[in-house]
């Protein structure tokens, strides 16, 4: 009995481990499928937190803004002076609409250029 009780124990024990590894696997095969898709989109894709940081550039992404724009604010790479972050302001506030801007943005060799964004609210993000 007090066997069986010890094996009970360890079982319990190892389940919720078990189950741990089997999510970090699903977790770590959608993140390679998302950046697999989304990475591979030839327009620049970009992702900001709440202080309009970049935390998530895809391939073009870095290609234009530079291998370091992760961390950066979105304001580091604006060209003089701009409404641009007035204008988006909504979507902070939780407006999931999509909003067309265009932006002048500095290259990563210093180059300017006029961008033309598309930019939605990801509610399930």
């Amino acid at each position: 009995m007090v066997a069986l009780a010890a094996a009970l124990r360890m079982a319990v024990r190892k389940r919720p481990s078990e189950l741990l590894m089997k999510n970090e696997a699903l977790i770590q095969e959608i993140s390679a499928r998302y950046e697999a898709i989304v990475g591979g989109i030839p327009d620049i894709v970009v992702e900001v937190d709440s202080d309009k940081v970049y935390t998530w550039a895809n391939a073009a992404g870095r290609e234009f803004f530079g291998d370091d724009v992760i961390g950066k604010e979105a304001s580091h790479y604006f060209e003089g002076d701009q409404d641009t972050y007035v204008k988006v302001q909504p979507l902070f506030n939780g407006d999931e609409s999509t909003f067309y801007l265009e932006s002048w943005q500095r290259r990563k060799d210093g180059e300017k250029r006029l961008l033309a964004f598309s930019r939605r609210r990801c509610s399930s993000c």
